[in-house]
């Protein structure tokens, strides 16, 4: 598309800029609308040590977008009269528990995050142990009170679809899903056997500290697991494959009917975030549209899909941490897109790095907070947020809405 290539070009500058501040060592993206991926590109090196470069089939966590998928392949099971949404985990799962004063969970409330379940137990290879460790946990409130994300949750998703379905949850997702969507390259699981095909993912050296930039890198943890909440391995192209399925909406019926996939959106919970959840996607109502997506994480990755129903356009973003700031790079990467591709004008779009140290607003967060014998102060100057100490002010990083770093 022609008229896309100056926004193309300014994307490309802005990565390589974001990159270099935050020492991204790999990231990959696609453009893509309702019929084709219109763009893509490969940046960084898939290994530090080797300077491998990345290639078409080069690997890279997308941790919680393996949530929609799980979704999607509950939708499948339920268009198919083998899972009912009302129905009590146990009537699929006899030997699950959890401790609980409240009713007993549906399978609605693990798919809408509202089960009152904690976030996670542990990430062993296998989720039976710890959708199994459940029993010695308790729920916050009763189903359906509140939105509280939880892995565990989409965890039980799994073995529920296992256990009405017959297969492992693994070759489920390749059988109704990559292979309908054409996702050639990706893996259902995180595997020993995939590692030799993915970019290698990174962390600080320091596990008891929050990560900066000046903190030299090593490679992150490789965590095998086949769990329903964060399993898959992919490529941006596949992941673009899946993020057309969202624009079209069933329309195609290759994955979900349209009212199979209505239901991935209907009655949305509030996260408290500024966006709301469906089963297993991210529902953001804005002044451009409506948009469809997810974000993921895993030790050493970093992935961003975000779909635009209204105009018909998305991106996907996949990268080895230290990360860009996934979450704000794709929203940058989108805007741009949508604007070539109506036809509108890039030039107003604001492409310059976010300077770590500028708060906007600066001036709210001003004062003095105390916990027991202990205060802290803070002090505005600016568009800067300064923690003042007895050896001298120290400048905050921002690092979300109110959540801050002091070096």
């Amino acid at each position: 598309m022609p008229h896309c290539s100056a926004g193309f070009e300014r994307l490309d500058e802005y990565i390589g800029m974001a990159m270099q501040r935050q020492r991204t060592p790999a990231l990959t993206l696609a453009l893509f609308d309702r019929k084709e991926t219109a763009y893509s590109a490969h940046y960084g090196a898939a290994d530090l040590a080797t300077q491998a470069p990345i290639k078409a089939d080069t690997l890279f966590g997308i941790g919680s977008i393996t949530k929609s998928f799980t979704a999607a392949a509950m939708m499948q099971a339920v268009e198919e009269g083998l899972v009912d949404l009302t129905a009590l985990v146990a009537t699929y799962l006899p030997w699950f528990r959890v401790r609980t004063r409240y009713e007993p969970i549906t399978v609605h409330h693990l798919l809408s995050h509202t089960s009152g379940l904690v976030g996670v137990v542990d990430r062993s290879p296998d989720p039976r142990g710890a959708v199994w460790a459940l029993r010695d946990t308790e729920t916050a409130w009763p189903p359906g009170a509140h939105f509280a994300y939880s892995d565990a949750g989409y965890q039980t998703l799994a073995l529920i679809l296992e256990q009405v379905s017959g297969q492992p949850f693994p070759q489920l997702i390749r059988d109704r899903i990559f292979k309908p969507l054409r996702m050639t390259a990706s893996e259902p699981a995180i595997t020993h056997a995939a590692r030799q095909r993915a970019a290698t993912g990174y962390a600080s050296i320091y596990d008891d500290r929050p990560s900066h930039s000046d903190q030299p890198l090593v490679p992150a943890p490789w965590i095998e697991t086949d769990a329903g909440d964060c399993c898959i391995l992919s490529t941006a192209v596949d992941l673009a494959c899946f993020g057309r399925m969202l624009l079209k909406q069933g329309d195609d019926g290759q994955v979900l009917s349209p009212e199979g996939f209505r239901r991935l959106t209907d009655k949305p919970n509030d996260t408290r975030l500024g966006f709301s959840y469906g089963y297993g996607l991210e529902i953001h109502d804005t002044a451009d549209g409506l948009l469809l997506g997810h974000a993921g994480g895993i030790p050493g990755y970093e992935a961003y899909l975000l779909a635009d129903v209204t105009n018909g356009v998305g991106v996907a973003l996949l990268s080895t941490t230290p990360s860009v700031g996934k979450r704000m790079l794709a929203n940058t990467a989108l805007r741009l897109w949508r604007a070539g591709y109506m036809g509108w004008s890039t030039a107003g779009i604001d492409l310059s790095p976010p300077e770590p140290l500028q708060v906007e607003r600066a001036k709210d967060f001003e004062g003095e907070y105390r916990s027991g014998t202990k205060t802290l102060t803070f002090v505005a100057e600016g568009e800067r947020l300064l923690l003042h100490t007895k050896q001298r002010p120290v400048a905050l990083e921002k690092r979300g809405a109110d959540v801050f770093y002091a070096n």
